[in-house]
C-alpha cells in the first residue's frame, strides 16, 4: 500500500483525479482527498483574485459566469441549483474530483423543512442527493453557501461581503479546495465550490453536518452519547451549551492555536502560495499613512464624536435596559468618550503595532465563535470539535483572532477565563510549532481589539433600527426577547451588535480597557518620538551622504581634471625639458666639435711648430757637421758618418721629444667616460632623502651605513627644491627632528589605484639632471662623475625616474640603492620613461610591515575611507614588488621592520649595510 500511496505523491497533477478512478489502488478517503488537493495547488499560478466595485457587483449579480477554479457555470440560490439539476451536480463533482467518471448524481431533493439561519455573510440551505451507485465516503446529505440576494433585507450584508470584505468567500473555497487534506481539525468534506470573479456570485458544497438538535430552541440540552453532533449553536448563547462555556472555549482555543502552529510549521505549503489565495496581514502590509499616527483619522474629530454620542446614546438611553447601570453615569461617559476618540486618533498605530512581530501572526479562522463549530463527545467523554464556515480565512494578527472568538461569548465567561484562554492557545500554538508567545503581550493585544470591535459596532447601530424599530426598544426587557434574539431576516446581525456592545462596554469599565490603551498610547508617543529622531539621525546621515558624495564627485571630477591638466602639463614639461635637453646637447655637441677642431688645430700647428724647429736644428746640425767634416775629408771629399750610416744622439733625442708633446696634447684633450666613473678613484653617490627630509635627517637615518662609506664613497647629499610646512609628514619628522628643514622632491598624491604618483615630476627629474650636468663639469675637471644613487622613499621613487631618464639617454648609472620605494603610480605620469625596462643594476631593501599606503598612512586611510580611489594591488601584496619590475636587473633585501631606511635591529642591519657597500663596488 506504501508503494501505491508514493506513486500518487510522484504523478503529474494531470494524472491524480485520473488515478481515483483505479479500483485496484483502493486509496482510502484521506488520501484521495490529499490528490485532490495536490490536483488544486499545482494549478495556482493564474488564479488570483482581482478585486471587484460595487458597481460591478449591482450590475452583474443576476449574470451566468464561469467559476475561476473549475470554468463551469454555476447555481448561486437554492432555485437555481434546483433548475441546474443532478447532470450539473455531475459534472461539479467530477471536475472538483470528488466523483468518479463511472458514477453519477441520479436525484435533487431540496430540504424544505428545515431552514438554516444565523450567520451575517450569506444564505445557507440543505438538499440531498442520490448517485448511480454508493462509493466509500460518499455523501447523501448536502450543505450549500451561497451569497445573499440582491433587492431584499440583505442587499447591505451582500455588498458588505462581496465588496467590503472581499476576498472573503474566495478564501472559504480555497480553504476546502486547497487545504482540506493539510488541515490541522476536522471539517465537512467538500464536494464543490467556485466564484466567479465578474459576479461575485458563487456556491460552496460541503457534506451537511449531523446536528441532532436542528431546529431545538431549548435553553439546556441534555448530553449526547458518544460521537453525536452537538447543537447547531448560536451566537450569543452559551445559555445553551451543554456543559460549562469555558470547556468548549478552551478547545476553541486550542483549534486555534494548532492552526497556527501547523501553518508556521509549513504544513499548509509556502507562504508565496498561500499569499496568492488568501486574505493576507503582516508588517509588510499598509494599515494607513503614518502620517496619522497620533492624529484623528478622516472626517475630523467632531464627525468622531457625533458618531460616539450617537452610540452612547444607544447604550445609556435607547436600549439602556441591556446594559449595566454604570453606563449612564457622567464618569462613564467621559471614560467611554475618551477612549474612543483617542482609539481613532491610534488605529493605524495600533493594527502597525499588532501586525509587527511575525510570531504573533499567522492563519486562522476569523471569527471562530460557537456557531462555525460542531462538538461531540468521544468513548471517553472527551470534548472533540470540528471547524465550517471559513469566511476570510487568512493570515492576520493572531490575538485578533483570539477575541473575534471570544466576543460572542457571554462577558463573565471572558472575564473569568481569559487567562486561561491564552495559556491554552499558547500551549497548542507552541506544541504545532509556532514560538513561544508573551501572555500580557497578547492579553494587551486582544483588549485592544475589543475597543476596535467597539467602534465596528457602534457603526453598525443604524441597522439595529431597519431590524428593530426604534420604538419598540422601550419595551424590550432583556436579551431573550425574542425581537432581539431570533435571527431577523435570517441573520444574527442584530443579536450580535447588541451583545458585543455589552461585552465592549465591560471591557471598558471591567477589564481595564482605558488604562491598557494609554499604556499603549504613552508606549506609542515613546516610539513615535523614538522614530522620530531615528528619522531626523537618517535624514540627517542622508544628507551628509548627499553632501559627501556630491562633495566627492566634484572632488572626483576636479581630481580628475587636475589630473588630467597635470599629465598634460608634465607631459608638456617632460616634452620641453626633451627638447631643451637635445638643444642642449646638440649646442654641447656643436661646441665640443668646434673645441675638437681647435685643438686639433692648435696641435697641428704645434705639431708643424715642433717639426719646423726639429728640422731646423737637424739642418743647423748637419750644417755644422759639415763643416767640421770638410776638415776632415780624405782623398774622397764625404763626411766621416756617411760613410759609416750611423744617426747622431742629438737626433734620436729631439725625434723623443717630438713624440712626448704629441702625447701630452692627445692626453690633455681627452673626452671623459660616460657614468661609471674611472678606476682608481673613490666611487660618487647621490644621495636623495624621503618626504619632509633634508641632508642632517637623512645623515641621522643612514647612521648606520655612513661609517662603511665615507672613505670609500664620495657622497653628495641633495634637498629636495621645495619646502614643506604642514601636513603629517612634516609633524612627524619635526616630531623626532625638531629644528631641521623639511623639503620634498615634487608634490605627493595618490591615484586611482592608492599608487604614488607626483605632481610636477618631469620639472623635478629635470632639476636633478641639471645637478648631474653640474657634476659632469666637475668630473671634467677632474673631482669624478657620480656613479650611483642612492634614494628613500619619495628619493628613492625620484631615483627611479632619474634613473630611467638616463637609461635612454645611453648614460646609465652603474648601480641603483633603493630604500622602501612606493608604488609606482608615477609610471603612469611618464609613459616614455617606462617603455622598457630599465638597464642599471638595482638593490632594493624593504621591512616586511611595509603596505600602499606606507610613509602616507594617515593619508592613505582617510582618502580610501573617503573613497577618492578603490586599491588594486595589481596581484602584488608588497608595493615594491612592482618597482622591482622595473628593471633588468633588481636583488631585493627584506627585514622584519616598517618604513624606515636601514632597520633598528643590530644584526639586520648589519646584513643589510654590508650587502649595500658590496654591492656599489661590484657595479661601479
Amino acid at each position: 500500500m506504501a508503494k501505491k500511496v508514493h506513486a500518487f505523491k510522484t504523478m503529474p497533477p494531470e494524472d491524480c483525479l485520473d488515478v481515483l478512478l483505479d479500483e485496484e489502488l483502493q486509496l482510502s478517503l484521506e488520501e484521495r482527498c490529499g490528490i485532490r488537493c495536490r490536483a488544486q495547488l499545482e494549478r495556482m499560478d493564474h488564479l488570483i483574485w482581482r478585486p471587484i466595485t460595487m458597481e460591478q457587483v449591482m450590475s452583474n449579480h443576476t449574470k451566468q459566469a464561469p467559476g475561476m477554479f473549475y470554468g463551469l457555470k454555476f447555481p448561486w440560490n437554492q432555485e437555481s441549483l434546483n433548475a441546474f439539476g443532478a447532470e450539473w451536480l455531475t459534472s461539479a463533482f467530477r471536475a472538483a474530483g470528488t466523483l468518479s467518471e463511472d458514477n453519477h448524481v441520479t436525484c435533487l431533493t431540496m430540504e424544505r423543512q428545515v431552514k438554516i439561519t444565523g450567520g451575517n455573510n450569506g444564505g445557507k440551505f440543505l438538499f440531498e442527493v442520490k448517485y448511480a451507485y454508493k462509493e466509500p465516503g460518499l455523501h447523501t446529505k448536502l450543505f450549500a453557501k451561497v451569497p445573499f440576494a440582491m433587492g431584499t433585507q440583505t442587499t447591505s450584508d451582500r455588498l458588505s461581503s462581496s465588496v467590503y470584505k472581499q476576498p472573503m468567500d474566495a478564501c472559504e473555497i480555497n480553504t476546502y479546495r486547497l487545504l482540506e487534506s493539510s488541515f490541522s481539525a476536522p471539517m465537512p468534506k467538500f464536494y464543490f465550490g467556485d466564484i466567479s470573479n465578474e459576479t461575485s456570485n458563487f456556491i460552496l458544497i460541503t457534506e451537511r453536518i449531523p446536528f441532532v438538535d436542528v431546529g431545538a430552541q431549548r435553553f439546556k440540552r441534555p448530553i449526547l452519547n458518544a460521537m453525536e453532533i452537538e447543537g447547531p449553536y448560536d451566537k450569543c448563547k452559551d445559555y445553551q451549551l451543554r456543559s460549562p462555556a469555558k470547556e468548549y472555549y478552551i478547545l476553541i482555543m486550542q483549534l486555534s492555536g494548532r492552526i497556527a502552529g501547523c501553518h508556521k510549521a509549513g504544513k499548509f505549503g509556502p507562504d508565496a502560495m498561500l499569499r496568492q489565495n488568501f486574505i493576507w496581514a503582516d508588517s509588510s502590509s499598509n494599515f494607513g499613512s503614518a502620517s496619522v499616527w497620533g492624529g484623528a483619522q478622516k472626517g475630523g474629530e467632531e464627525q468622531l464624536r457625533s458618531t460616539f454620542d450617537m452610540g452612547y446614546n444607544f447604550i445609556s438611553n435607547t436600549a439602556k435596559q441591556l446594559y449595566p447601570d454604570y453606563v449612564q453615569t457622567q464618569e462613564f461617559q467621559n471614560k467611554y468618550m475618551q477612549t474612543m476618540l483617542t482609539l481613532s486618533k491610534y488605529t493605524t498605530a495600533i493594527e502597525t503595532w499588532k501586525h509587527a512581530d511575525s510570531n504573533y501572526v499567522a492563519m486562522g479562522h476569523q471569527n471562530l465563535n460557537i456557531d462555525n463549530v460542531y462538538f461531540w463527545r468521544d468513548e471517553t467523554g472527551g470534548l472533540c470539535a470540528g471547524i465550517f464556515d471559513f469566511g476570510a480565512f487568512g493570515c492576520s494578527c493572531l490575538p485578533h483572532k483570539m477575541w473575534w472568538a471570544l466576543n460572542m461569548s457571554d462577558f463573565d465567561n471572558i472575564k473569568d477565563h481569559l487567562d486561561d484562554y491564552i495559556d491554552a492557545f499558547i500551549t497548542s500554538y507552541v506544541d504545532s510549532g509556532g514560538a513561544v508567545l508573551d501572555r500580557l503581550v497578547v492579553r494587551k493585544m486582544m483588549i485592544l481589539t475589543a475597543l476596535q470591535n467597539m467602534v465596528i459596532m457602534i457603526n453598525a447601530i443604524p441597522n439595529n433600527f431597519k431590524m428593530c424599530p426604534r420604538q419598540e426598544w422601550a419595551t424590550i426587557k432583556d436579551r431573550h426577547d425574542p425581537r432581539i434574539a431570533n435571527d431577523i431576516d435570517n441573520k444574527s446581525t442584530l443579536r450580535s451588535c447588541v451583545h458585543v456592545l455589552g461585552v465592549c462596554v465591560r471591557v471598558i469599565e471591567e477589564l481595564d480597557g482605558p488604562e491598557v490603551l494609554q499604556e499603549f498610547v504613552e508606549a506609542e508617543l515613546q516610539r513615535e518620538e523614538q522614530c522620530i529622531l531615528q528619522r531626523e539621525r537618517e535624514e540627517q546621515r542622508d544628507r551628509e551622504a548627499a553632501e559627501i558624495a556630491r562633495i566627492a564627485r566634484q572632488e572626483k571630477q576636479a581630481r580628475e581634471a587636475a589630473e588630467a591638466e597635470q599629465i598634460a602639463k608634465e607631459r608638456r614639461a617632460w616634452d620641453e625639458a626633451e627638447a631643451r635637453q637635445e638643444a642642449e646637447e646638440r649646442r654641447r655637441a656643436l661646441v665640443a666639435e668646434e673645441e675638437a677642431k681647435l685643438k686639433a688645430r692648435e696641435a697641428q700647428e704645434i705639431s708643424a711648430e715642433a717639426s719646423a724647429q726639429l728640422r731646423a736644428r737637424e739642418t743647423a746640425e748637419h750644417n755644422k757637421h759639415d763643416r767640421q767634416g770638410e776638415h776632415a775629408v780624405g782623398s774622397g771629399g764625404r763626411p766621416e758618418h756617411r760613410k759609416t750610416g750611423h744617426v747622431p744622439a742629438d737626433r734620436t733625442r729631439d725625434e723623443t721629444t717630438q713624440k712626448a708633446l704629441l702625447g701630452q696634447e692627445a692626453r690633455r684633450l681627452k673626452i671623459a667616460k660616460p657614468w661609471g666613473g674611472y678606476t682608481g678613484r673613490k666611487r660618487r653617490m647621490f644621495c636623495l632623502h624621503g618626504t619632509a627630509c633634508s641632508e642632517p635627517i637623512f645623515r641621522l637615518q643612514l647612521q648606520k651605513l655612513l661609517p662603511k662609506l665615507e672613505d670609500k664613497v664620495d657622497l653628495t647629499f641633495l634637498d629636495g627644491p621645495r619646502e614643506i610646512t604642514q601636513g603629517p609628514a612634516f609633524e612627524v619628522m619635526q616630531k623626532f627632528f625638531p629644528g631641521h628643514p623639511n623639503r620634498m622632491w615634487s608634490q605627493t598624491r595618490l591615484d586611482h589605484r592608492g599608487w604614488r604618483a607626483y605632481d610636477d615630476a618631469a620639472e623635478t627629474i629635470s632639476w636633478l639632471q641639471s645637478q648631474l650636468q653640474a657634476l659632469d663639469f666637475n668630473a671634467l675637471q677632474g673631482m669624478g662623475q657620480v656613479d650611483g644613487v642612492l634614494g628613500f622613499s619619495a628619493g628613492a621613487d625620484h631615483a627611479v625616474m632619474l634613473a630611467a631618464k638616463e637609461y635612454l639617454r645611453g648614460r646609465p648609472f652603474g648601480f641603483l640603492i633603493l630604500l622602501s620605494p612606493s608604488a609606482p603610480g608615477y609610471t603612469d605620469q611618464l609613459p616614455k620613461l617606462f617603455s622598457e625596462k630599465i638597464g642599471c643594476p638595482a638593490l632594493l631593501a624593504r621591512g616586511k610591515r611595509e603596505g600602499y599606503g606606507a610613509g602616507l598612512e594617515p593619508i592613505f586611510e582617510a582618502t580610501l575611507s573617503a573613497g577618492r580611489f578603490q586599491l588594486d594591488e595589481g596581484g602584488e601584496k608588497v608595493p615594491s614588488n612592482h618597482v622591482a619590475k622595473l628593471f633588468y636587473d633588481c636583488e631585493v633585501l627584506t627585514h622584519d621592520e616598517g618604513h624606515i631606511p636601514v632597520p633598528r635591529n643590530t644584526t639586520q642591519a648589519e646584513s643589510i649595510t654590508n650587502r649595500i657597500v658590496s654591492f656599489i663596488f661590484e657595479n661601479s
